[in-house]
């Protein structure tokens, strides 16, 4: 687990000469629930205030598979341009270990409210696509940064879920409980890919892979299915937040 005290640990990097985004503050530690809790427009859009400045946010693209998820921060004349996973990745421990992205690396992110506190919290994860079989089992990043998080996607608290090698993310209802869950496609190893559940509601916001929830697929099953974006659950992000006009 690496703790927000570890991103401040990232900051004395500085004076080598690395410039790093995790050493961009993290928001306002908040006293409680959002004044703006959040909800979704008549769009499927998530509309809440995700860095704690009370000014209102907008995330879209959470109905695909994390490459397309966006957040547009509130300012004074509206909202700015949105963030993309890359933007929102930063830096990590994983740059200080010399683990530096390639050039086809993949940056996938969803957002939900996992922990149930009553902010939004992200998760981000970057790999490079591969089809060995010792990949490894966890991508070059691979974090859930609990809520409010910044636009640099600085949170108050970093956890490191066991997503798997993964270059999939979508937010999902597993387990029909209150809790909005998480599907990571990742590789799996042998030529297959595989799908692992984490259910929302635990201390740190996401369970272990409960294997209940996991699925392999071979890479002929792939191809039948039209790839990973039709083998994740359903996406069901708007399950667990109420309508913005109710």
């Amino acid at each position: 687990m690496i703790t927000s005290r570890a991103h401040r640990g990232l900051c004395g990097a500085a004076a080598l000469g690395l410039a790093l985004t995790g050493c961009h503050p993290a928001p306002p530690e908040p006293s409680g629930p959002s004044t703006f809790p959040p909800c979704t427009d008549s769009t499927g859009r998530l509309i809440a205030d995700v860095n704690n400045d009370d000014r209102l946010d907008r995330v879209t693209g959470t109905e695909g598979t994390g490459a397309d998820l966006a957040v547009s921060f509130g300012d004074e004349s509206g909202f700015s341009e949105p963030r993309t996973p890359k933007d929102l990745l930063g830096s990590s421990p994983a740059d200080l270990l010399g683990e530096l992205p390639t050039e086809d690396e993949q940056v996938v992110a969803a957002v939900a409210d996992f922990d149930g506190d009553g902010w939004l919290d992200l998760v981000v994860a970057a790999a490079t696509p591969t089809d060995v079989d010792d990949a490894g089992e966890d991508p070059r990043v691979g974090e859930l940064r609990l809520g409010p998080f910044s636009d640099r996607g600085i949170g108050q608290r970093t956890v490191q879920p066991h997503l798997g090698y993964t270059y999939g993310l979508r937010v999902v209802d597993l387990n029909e409980d209150e809790h909005p869950d998480l599907a990571s496609y990742y590789h799996y190893g042998d030529g297959h890919d595989a799908i692992a559940g984490l259910l929302g509601g635990a201390e740190n916001g996401l369970s272990g892979r409960d294997g209940r929830f996991h699925e392999d697929f071979t890479a002929s099953q792939q191809r039948e299915a039209g790839g990973m974006d039709n083998l994740l659950p359903p996406a069901a992000s708007d399950r667990f937040l109420p309508a913005c006009d109710a």
